[in-house]
């Protein structure tokens, strides 16, 4: 289940993950599917059957089961990540559209009294008869109750956002471990989101962020708006609100995951782009060696591969 709790326990365990994986080794150059041949393998071994390995071997074996695993919680954060978002807005959506539906109603009401008050006005026959009417039709406090609800209504985005920022206490209950964790990397020129992120990271405990370096053009309305106090004719920033500076780069961080603009490095699905095509060219020119694992079948003039 995708959930603020659940999420920092996923990311706390590939903190614990990533500790018995050397720093120092760089799986750039290794073919995936030699990574995911290895764990597979692994995976199929008991403790003791690893043991009776060669100590180079197995400790190849268990190097690249721990990558391989390493990759895929990292694939399942970002979607309990991004689900955890469409969640919030989910809730988001059905408060705003129950408040926007409370304001059509007063509105209604509203009408039904001024249609019922023209009508007094059209019959009355003096300015004391009128005055009677009007009160005998509803006493004050209801002229004052029916007000009330009208001007303390919001639009249905401004009830949406009010309802986000509720929930800003839970999704900080794993955002320091999102930052410390995840890294992120651009696949657009545009790389201001992992600088943010980057930032977030080195300014996470502080109650007010600082002005300089802090990166602002990812940021879209109302977050920008919320966020940024600067002055109108220079542009100069002059602070930056923690709250919904920190909303709108998750905001940004789970489109650009969703769209394929920020990649999560060591990932599988959302992976680099490089990866993915280097993926592709791994798999053709490994298929002519790995027969044993691949059964290709003709119909209708094509080839189609089944790992």
């Amino acid at each position: 289940m995708a959930s603020p709790n659940n999420l920092v326990l996923e990311l706390q365990r590939i903190a614990q993950l990533r500790e018995y994986i050397p720093q120092d080794i760089h799986i750039e150059s290794t073919f995936r599917l030699h990574l995911e041949s290895f764990a597979e393998l692994t995976r199929r071994y008991t403790a003791p059957e690893i043991d009776q390995i060669l100590k180079k071997k197995q400790r190849t074996l268990v190097l690249c089961y721990l990558i391989e695993r390493h990759a895929k919680l990292l694939d399942a954060v970002a979607d309990m990540a991004i689900r955890v978002w469409e969640n919030a807005n989910h809730h988001a959506d059905d408060y705003a559209n129950a408040r926007a539906k409370a304001l059509a109603e007063a509105y209604e009401a509203r009408d039904n009294v001024l249609k019922s008050l023209l009508k007094v006005i059209n019959t009355s026959q003096s300015p004391d008869q009128l005055w009677d009417g009007v009160h005998r039709y509803k006493s004050l406090e209801e002229y004052n109750s029916l007000l009330d609800d009208i001007e303390k209504s919001k639009s249905w985005r401004s009830c949406h956002r009010s309802k986000i920022e509720d929930h800003y206490s839970s999704l900080r209950r794993f955002l320091p471990s999102w930052y410390k964790t995840i890294p992120l990397a651009a696949t657009v020129l545009n790389n201001t989101i992992p600088k943010a992120h980057a930032f977030m990271k080195a300014h996470d405990k502080d109650s007010a962020l600082p002005t300089n370096g802090c990166p602002t053009d990812f940021l879209e309305q109302p977050w920008r708006r919320l966020a940024i106090r600067q002055y109108a004719r220079t542009g100069e920033i002059l602070r930056v609100v923690k709250k919904p500076y920190e909303l709108g780069l998750y905001d940004a961080t789970v489109q650009g995951l969703k769209h394929g603009n920020i990649a999560i490095p060591q990932a599988h699905r959302y992976a680099p782009n490089t990866m993915t095509l280097c993926w592709s060219g791994w798999t053709l020119a490994w298929n002519g060696m790995t027969m044993n694992m691949i059964s290709i079948k003709r119909r209708f003039g094509s080839i189609k591969t089944e790992r």
